[in-house]
């Protein structure tokens, strides 16, 4: 009796450790690197480790999607759209922006939604609040490849306003600090959420239940304050 409770103990713990090092692939965006430590801290919360995979941002979704990863690290509410495997969780992590970037040399010291018509715009390719706004406005962009490449051809004057996201500022790719500036306020602003494929649904209430107990102790503005 005595070895057969020691067996058991032993199964339950390594059960345990099997567990809890469970890893979780997440795609990441190019300049969105500062908020890994959050979302890494929310899978060690729920007894996972998180594992980062850095991807175009229309990649990162279809990858979920198609279950060659297991997660989208965060999106605009309602951008899985189209998506049939994706998942959004339900707390928001935080409030993205639309900013616009511009040229130092530019005039306007601040830009509404309505103004972007008179101007040539540019956006990276798979940032949806951006692909969002100009289809819904119907307005003429030009898509980048990354957020570097769009900041390059800002830079340039290919165009006049750049549309990046919050989680990708001006403020990661310094080589653009003496040239280009974000204008205030931003143009639109969203909820985002954590994105998971649909095998791991058992997940999103505890996703949600440990952003939740973050943001009550303080440890989410912690990590992400100053972002």
């Amino acid at each position: 009796m005595h070895k057969l409770f020691i067996g058991a103990l032993w199964l339950v713990i390594a059960s345990t450790a099997a567990m809890a090092q469970q890893r979780i692939r997440v795609g990441t965006l190019e300049g969105a690197r500062a908020y890994e430590p959050a979302i890494a801290a929310i899978y060690t919360e729920i007894g996972m480790t998180a594992e980062f995979v850095l991807l175009p941002p229309e990649r990162s979704l279809k990858s979920v999607d198609s279950g060659a990863i297991d997660a989208d690290m965060a999106r605009v509410v309602g951008g899985t759209a189209g998506y049939p495997n994706l998942l959004e969780t339900q707390e928001p992590l935080l409030e993205l922006q639309l900013l616009a970037v511009v040229r130092k040399d530019f005039e306007p010291t601040r830009l509404q939604t309505a103004d972007l018509k008179n101007y040539k715009l540019g956006f990276h390719r798979g940032t949806k609040m951006a692909e969002g706004l100009v289809n819904r406005l119907d307005l003429d962009a030009t898509a980048a490849n990354s957020t570097r490449q769009m900041l390059q051809m800002l830079h340039a004057g290919r165009f006049d306003v750049a549309l990046t996201s919050s989680v990708i500022p001006l403020s990661g790719f310094p080589e653009f600090a003496g040239s280009l500036r974000t204008l205030q306020p931003p143009l639109v602003q969203f909820k985002v959420v954590h994105i998971v494929n649909k095998k791991w649904a058992a997940l999103v209430p505890k996703i949600d239940a440990a952003v939740k107990a973050m943001k009550a102790d303080g440890r989410w503005a912690r990590l992400t304050t100053g972002l």
